[in-house]
C-alpha cells in the first residue's frame, strides 16, 4: 500500500468560487477561474494568499464565464476560453444560444476577447504554442484544433477522424508540436504548427483528460475513468501507472479519478486525485507519493507549479472553494509502482472488454455534465 506523505505542508486559502483551473502568471502570482456561468470573475492570488477578483465585462443581455483552463500567453497576459450566454434563457439549457470566444486578461486586470468564426460549440483546452500563438481544442461541431495569434487572427485545422472527438486539454510538446487528449476516443493526438495531425491509440484508457510536457522529453497525462497516470513518448509509445489509492468506489459513482497534471519545480509530475481527495506526485521512474488534503471532499482539480517552489491547486468543494499550496519539507515515504502496461505505438482497436469500459466512461462524463447543469438550473431558479 502506498505510504501517505507526511513531511510536507499544505496551506489552504478560501476563495469565493469553486475554481477548477489555476496557472502561474508572469507577475509572480497565481491566476484562477471557475467554469461556472454564474461566476463572472477571474481571480488572482499572491504567494502570501492575498486574493483579487476581476469581473468579466457582461454587456446587457449576456452572461459570461471562463470555460477552459487559463494559460500564460507569450505576451505576458493570461488567455482562456470565454463562453457568453445570450439572455434571457429560453427553453432547455443546452438549446440556448451561446458564443464562444478567446479571452485575454493582462496582469493589471484588463480583459479583452476575440470572437471565433463559429457559434454554439465548445472548446475545453488552450495552450501557448512554440510559434508564439495560442492553440485551442474545438468540439463537437467543428472537430478541429484552432490557432489564434495574440492580435486575434484565427485559423482552424480539422481532425481527420470521422468519430466524434471529445478533445479536452492541449499542451506544447518537447518536439515543437502540440499534443492533445481525446476523452472519448481514448487517443492522444499530435498536431504540428503546420496542421499535420497524428493520433495514437491509448489502449484500455477511457478518460484521458489533462496532458502536460514532462521533464523527461515525454508527455504525461491523467485518466479520469481508469484511475491512472500515463506517459507517451513523442514517437507514440505509452506507459501507464495505475494508482493504488482507494478511490475506485467514488470513481464508479461518477466522481473523476484524476484531473489536472503538471511538472513540478522538483522535476516530478504532480496531479490531482479528485475522487481520493489527494494530491499525487510521481517521478519519471515511478516513485509515487500521495498527500491527503485536510479538507474532506474538497475535489482538487487544477494544478500548477508556483513561482515560489510550491505546487498550487484548486479545490472546488461545495462550500465556495479554496486555493491550496503544497510544499515538501523533506523526503516523504514513497512506493515504487511498476508500470501496469507498456504499449508501443499501435493502431490496435479496443477489445470487447475495452469497449464496455469505454461506454461506462462516457456515462461518467455524461453524469458530470448533468450534475453541472443541475447546479446551474438550481441557481437560476433561486
Amino acid at each position: 500500500m502506498t505510504e501517505i506523505g507526511t513531511a510536507h505542508t499544505i496551506t489552504e486559502f478560501p476563495i469565493s468560487m469553486a475554481a477548477d483551473t489555476i496557472v502561474a502568471g508572469s507577475d509572480g502570482a497565481l491566476w484562477f477561474a471557475a467554469r461556472d456561468r454564474n461566476k463572472n470573475t477571474i481571480g488572482r492570488i499572491t504567494t502570501d494568499g492575498a486574493v483579487t477578483e476581476f469581473p468579466i465585462p457582461t454587456p446587457v443581455g449576456t452572461r459570461a464565464s471562463v470555460f477552459t483552463n487559463l494559460v500564460a500567453g507569450p505576451d505576458g497576459a493570461l488567455w482562456f476560453g470565454l463562453i457568453r450566454d445570450i439572455l434571457p434563457p429560453v427553453g432547455p439549457l443546452m438549446a440556448q444560444p451561446w458564443i464562444m470566444s478567446v479571452g485575454r486578461i493582462t496582469t493589471a486586470g484588463v480583459i479583452s476577447e476575440f470572437h471565433l468564426p463559429s457559434v454554439s460549440y465548445y472548446f475545453f483546452g488552450i495552450t501557448a504554442g512554440p510559434d508564439g500563438a495560442l492553440w485551442v481544442t474545438e468540439f463537437p461541431h467543428k472537430k478541429s484544433i484552432g490557432r489564434i495569434t495574440t492580435t486575434g487572427e484565427i485559423s482552424e485545422f480539422p481532425l481527420p477522424s470521422s468519430v466524434p472527438p471529445n478533445v479536452f486539454r492541449i499542451t506544447a510538446g518537447p518536439d515543437g508540436a502540440l499534443w492533445f487528449a481525446d476523452r472519448f476516443k481514448n487517443q492522444i493526438g499530435r498536431i504540428t504548427t503546420d496542421g499535420a495531425v497524428a493520433e495514437f491509440t491509448v489502449v484500455r484508457s477511457f478518460g484521458v483528460t489533462d496532458i502536460t510536457a514532462g521533464p523527461d522529453g515525454a508527455l504525461w497525462f491523467t485518466d479520469s475513468a481508469k484511475k491512472q497516470v500515463g506517459r507517451i513518448t513523442t514517437t507514440g509509445a505509452v506507459t501507464k501507472f495505475r494508482l493504488p489509492s482507494t478511490a475506485d468506489v467514488r470513481v464508479q459513482r461518477g466522481i473523476p479519478g484524476n484531473w489536472g497534471i503538471t511538472t513540478g519545480p522538483d522535476g516530478a509530475l504532480w496531479f490531482t486525485e479528485t475522487a481520493a481527495n489527494t494530491i499525487g506526485r510521481i517521478t519519471t521512474t515511478g516513485e509515487l507519493t500521495e498527500f491527503l488534503l485536510p479538507t474532506p471532499n474538497s475535489y482538487p482539480s487544477g494544478i500548477t507549479a508556483g513561482p515560489d517552489g510550491g505546487v498550487w491547486f484548486t479545490e472546488r468543494d461545495n462550500n465556495g472553494g479554496k486555493i491550496g499550496r503544497i510544499a515538501r519539507t523533506d523526503e516523504d515515504s514513497t512506493e515504487h509502482i511498476q508500470a501496469t502496461e507498456e504499449i508501443p505505438p499501435t493502431e490496435e482497436m479496443p477489445t470487447t472488454e475495452d469497449t464496455e469500459t469505454f461506454h461506462w466512461a462516457k456515462w461518467i462524463l455524461y453524469l458530470e455534465i448533468a450534475t453541472s447543469l443541475a447546479i446551474i438550473i438550481a441557481k437560476r431558479l433561486k
